[in-house]
């Protein structure tokens, strides 16, 4: 598909990507606001990207869903980031996170350092890469490893 029609075509369905974006966003109209026109923006950078033939609404909805992912992800990152404890004084969060370290220390060693790795902020695809196993082996273990330290911590 030619870029001018396909420009063309993404412009008329705006109307659509807005209502989309409304729906998605539950109502909050500045959200949808700005993920309308971030996939807007996205289709209209990555129209090479787009295969003839595939329906141009589920493009722009695989688009704005992942941005829609993308955005949550970084308000809730922000938000953990920014949030004041003043409820634990320093010394309690440091008593407290050595004691999660402790508790993750009396896991099977294939657990914990596969929760470490995690914490640390590494992919499952890093994880599954050195230890040498699947993504959903590392999965699995990050599930049985968690709820093994949930009952640890829950006992302390």
């Amino acid at each position: 598909m030619k870029d001018e029609k396909l420009t063309d075509e993404i412009v008329s369905i705006e109307g659509y990507i807005k209502q989309m974006a409304y729906n998605m966003c539950q109502g909050n109209r500045e959200n949808a606001k700005d993920i309308a026109q971030e996939t807007i923006l996205k289709m209209l950078k990555n129209r090479d990207k787009f295969k003839e033939g595939t329906n141009i609404k589920s493009w722009a909805y695989t688009i704005m869903r992942n941005t829609y992912i993308t955005q949550q992800n970084r308000e809730i990152t922000y938000e953990t980031l920014t949030e004041e404890h003043t409820d634990n004084p320093l010394e309690e969060q440091e008593y407290i996170f050595s004691e999660i370290i402790r508790c993750i220390n009396h896991l099977p060693i294939e657990l914990g350092w596969v929760i470490k790795l995690r914490v640390q902020g590494f992919s499952y695809n890093f994880i599954a890469l050195e230890e040498n196993c699947t993504v959903s082996t590392v999965r699995g273990r990050l599930y049985t490893a968690r709820k093994m330290l949930r009952k640890i911590l829950e006992a302390v």
